[in-house]
């Protein structure tokens, strides 16, 4: 985990439309001083730790979107807080999102977090790498077709096709997938 090796890629539905189709939040993120329970981020590097979250717009719906993250540092929260942080919050999320936000969210069935880590890659002894994929759990399927209006299988090509830039010139092993 120290040397970053363990490749991370997490699909998510975040609240709001995001911009940029891709790019990467490079900010500082530390424990919040109103509370500490949460994380907020540092944009003066003042305080926190140093976090990277590259990130690809796979889908723009009607009042969200769908992201795919691939981390390079590993952050409590982090992508959580750098979604928050691009005025986007996590759908479902009651920690970092608006709490309006999270009664429509509610009201069409979701009950976590739009959070999955779809993707790890982890580096064995012998220089292969063991790569696990995971497919989007039913209830997130069922809200993405029935309450947002994407099929699943959209996602899926799209996931295929992403390639995350790395523009900050860190080291990483591969783009997404």
């Amino acid at each position: 985990f120290f040397d970053h090796t363990i490749e991370r890629t997490y699909e998510a539905l975040v609240w709001g439309d995001v911009e940029e189709d891709q790019g990467t939040i490079d900010q500082y993120i530390g424990r919040d001083e109103r509370n500490r329970q949460n994380r907020t981020v540092y944009p003066e590097g003042d305080k926190g730790k140093h976090a990277i979250t590259h990130y690809q717009v796979l889908e723009r719906l009607y009042y969200c979107t769908l992201v795919q993250c691939k981390l390079e540092t590993g952050r409590t929260h982090q992508i959580r807080v750098h979604a928050a942080y691009l005025g986007a919050p996590l759908a479902g999320d009651d920690k970092y999102g608006d709490r309006e936000a999270l009664r429509n969210w509610r009201r069409r069935g979701l009950k976590r977090v739009f959070l999955h880590a779809h993707r790890m890659a982890l580096p064995r002894p012998d220089g292969s790498t063991l790569e696990l994929d995971a497919p989007l759990p039913e209830p997130l399927v069922d809200l993405l077709e029935q309450r947002v209006g994407i099929h699943h299988d959209t996602v899926t090509d799209y996931a295929a096709d992403v390639r995350v830039e790395n523009p900050t010139g860190h080291q990483m092993k591969d783009e997404l997938v």
